[in-house]
């Protein structure tokens, strides 16, 4: 949360951003009716709380967007480890949940987060249910398909933080990899957040003109 800590809670900084979050991953069948069918690096319980995080942001008060929607976010990234991990390969071997139990424990934490960020909790778990979560899903997915994929887990994973650069959605991967900022966040495993996030920050402040301190 290195992000939301030395970025996004400086209220100088949120007045000149403009954020947005596509989650990496994809579709054998796109045309399926069911979300546990995408295929990330972490499983199918990853694409039920992706869903979560964008239809939080579907729902949030449009006056109050994008920052009641990203105060959502962070929150469920809070809870990612080890509450929202429980039914997925990744960290552990071993699952702490089962996959019938998963779907209320993501309810419950969205409940939390969203009423934490001043959006309707039952609002963002019937975007979820009705199918919106699905769609949004993929269109998300949709604009990281020419990302390429780690050829240990055959899986497309994040590409963290692409900085003032083209949507990558329009001109694919090849295009758009050269404003994805890597700089302390090289892979996975390999990843200094605080000081990437304080690297994005100096970005954000050099361009926006603003003094602001390390």
């Amino acid at each position: 949360m290195g992000l939301d800590l030395h970025v996004f809670q400086t209220r100088e900084i949120r007045e000149h951003v403009e954020m947005d979050l596509t989650f990496v991953g994809y579709f054998d069948d796109w045309s399926t009716d069911k979300i546990t069918d995408c295929q990330t690096s972490s499983g199918w319980s990853e694409c039920i709380v992706n869903a979560y995080h964008l239809c939080g942001r579907e729902v949030a008060p449009a006056k109050s967007r994008p920052w009641a929607w990203w105060d959502y976010s962070a929150c469920m990234y809070s809870k990612q480890y080890p509450l929202l991990e429980c039914a997925s390969p990744n960290p552990w071997a071993n699952s702490t949940c089962t996959a019938a139990e998963f779907p209320s424990i993501a309810a419950g934490v969205s409940d939390a987060c969203a009423s934490q960020a001043a959006i309707e909790p039952s609002s963002v778990r019937a975007c979820v249910e009705d199918g919106r979560g699905l769609r949004l899903l993929k269109q998300s997915f949709r604009k990281t398909v020419t990302f390429p994929k780690n050829p240990k887990t055959n899986k497309t994973e994040p590409q963290w933080m692409q900085v003032q650069g083209p949507e990558c959605g329009a001109v694919g991967w090849e295009a758009c990899q050269a404003s994805f900022d890597k700089t302390f966040c090289t892979d996975w495993d390999a990843c200094d957040s605080k000081a990437w996030a304080l690297h994005i920050r100096a970005d954000v402040c050099k361009a926006a003109g603003l003094p602001c301190a390390t």
